[in-house]
């Protein structure tokens, strides 16, 4: 089905005055001076707004995101429209109501996301593991898709280091930016170096979310599964890579804790998990799952761990130079640095047979 496009623009001023025409035509039989409006504010990519009419049920909450500034630079918003339809066909993700010159309107997943105790609970955990496998079972026809067999991740990195500032106009942000950030040219001698340690592994390259971290993940009680949101990063990519990245959200965004990285026996339970239900998936009966399997995609999981927090420590210096949105992105960016650098020896020691 065609999704229809408003040539309207979201006002970042005036958020709610902006999508009242919008809604009004979405939902005509809603009184708009009536509506409930709610800011989102977990985001650090976009503003997000929920709409709703009293009395009415959580799911039935509309849901319009604001693009955040020069993230085109970096977000093919297409494949990501195009990954919205793919999850919802699935059962997977919302509906979306319509495209805006700047923006997006989709339903509402109800239910709770998870922070940083709820992605640890032992169930709950059990829950992402099978629902990552689902979304990694997902085959796309990459002949007719925004989204390409090439794994995004090297590119990704080459995109952000392309996009970095050479100096940041304000004095303070910038002399913290040349103390504590790494140079261009360490950063290209990394993704060097991470390239050739993580190609020797001959991944399977999937349909990857790439950003499954707390707020990003929605608990349903009622239906008892974990379902994921916000797809703008999603794309084929190194299977291990997603399971890495989700690891290292385990510390959180607002005030990140590295502490809360799972240890070894939670990643163990986690990739058994996941490898059962992707077995199931591929028609298995009652698999039998290895031991050398489950340590063989452990290993593989904290040597892209490591690409994760480098991926995201580009991006977030990135966004820290073009970004509206009041986070401290430079701050973000350097203690993923720091933690990449300090896991990096304790990582790459770990090996398999």
């Amino acid at each position: 089905m065609e999704i229809p496009h408003f040539k309207h623009k979201l006002d970042p001023e005036n958020i709610e005055e902006s999508i009242k025409p919008i809604l009004k035509q979405i939902r005509p039989g809603w009184d708009t001076n009536e509506v409930k409006f709610k800011q989102f504010n977990e985001g650090i990519s976009n503003m997000l707004v929920g709409c709703n009419m009293p009395g009415l049920a959580p799911g039935e909450m509309i849901l319009f995101r604001l693009f955040g500034n020069k993230t085109e630079l970096f977000i093919d918003r297409k494949k990501e429209l195009e990954t919205f339809q793919i999850l919802h066909s699935k059962g997977y993700g919302p509906p979306v109501y319509g495209t805006l010159e700047n923006g997006l309107s989709y339903g509402f997943l109800a239910g709770d996301v998870l922070d940083t105790d709820t992605i640890a609970d032992p169930h709950i955990s059990s829950l992402c593991a099978r629902h990552m496998a689902q979304l990694h079972a997902i085959k796309i026809d990459h002949d007719n898709s925004k989204h390409k067999a090439e794994p995004m991740l090297f590119n990704g990195m080459i995109k952000y280091l392309n996009l970095l500032p050479e100096k940041f106009e304000d004095p303070k942000k910038n002399e913290r930016f040349e103390k504590q950030a790494p140079s261009k040219a360490k950063l290209k001698e990394e993704i060097e170096a991470l390239r050739s340690v993580l190609l020797t592994h001959n991944c399977p390259v999937v349909f990857c979310h790439n950003d499954m971290l707390c707020k990003n993940l929605v608990y349903n009680k009622d239906k008892d599964i974990i379902l994921s949101i916000d797809y703008e990063y999603a794309s084929m990519n190194f299977l291990p890579h997603d399971i890495g990245n989700h690891f290292c959200e385990y510390a959180g965004v607002d005030e990140v804790d590295y502490s809360l990285y799972p240890k070894r026996g939670h990643q163990l339970k986690w990739i058994a998990v996941y490898l059962e239900e992707a077995a199931r998936l591929r028609g298995e009966r009652n698999p039998k799952i290895s031991d050398a399997e489950i340590e063989k995609l452990y290993v593989q999981a904290n040597h892209f761990a490591l690409a994760a927090h480098f991926y995201w420590s580009m991006w977030a210096l990135v966004q820290a130079h073009f970004s509206a949105i009041d986070f401290d992105f430079l701050g973000y960016g350097i203690a993923r640095f720091n933690e990449y650098f300090r896991r990096k020896e304790e990582f790459l020691a770990l090996s398999y047979d």
